[in-house]
């Protein structure tokens, strides 16, 4: 498995063509996201297994999670959780404190876990979908 920041622009036209057939099955209740572009967007990241993207995340203001993304094959693997602690990595290493998540109704659950697995800290902000985690 590789990580790579501001991968080529195939990796993320790959995985939408990917993401678009997902959304057009019709999954009961989605997978929050549409797309994985971002108005204000300052940069992707790219997860590669055997030189095939498989999970993909955009990133906005710099230290905003707005979007995620793993290909249905590769889910359950723990690709999502590699993917979020290197993101994590990079901005502490730029020094944040912070980072900011979008949590999606559908993926309450796992960003729950994702903090109590990790032992970190966090704060919501009421009436909004944006959650405050605490770079460690």
């Amino acid at each position: 498995m590789q990580i790579i920041s501001n991968p080529m622009q195939i990796y993320r036209e790959q995985l939408e063509e990917t993401l678009r057939n997902e959304v057009k099955r019709n999954i009961p209740d989605g997978i929050g996201i549409m797309d994985l572009g971002s108005n204000m967007e300052t940069g992707h990241y790219v997860v590669l297994e055997d030189g095939k993207p498989v999970a993909f995340a955009t990133m906005k203001s710099g230290d905003e999670l707005v979007k995620l993304y793993v290909h249905p094959e590769y889910r359950k693997r723990h690709i999502a959780d590699k993917l979020i602690k290197h993101i994590m990595a990079d901005l502490k290493s730029n020094g944040e404190d912070l980072f900011f998540i979008e949590r999606t109704t559908q993926f309450h659950n796992f960003w729950s876990k994702f903090v109590e697995n990790n032992k970190l800290e966090c704060q919501e902000v009421t009436g909004e979908t944006r959650v405050f985690i605490q770079l460690n």
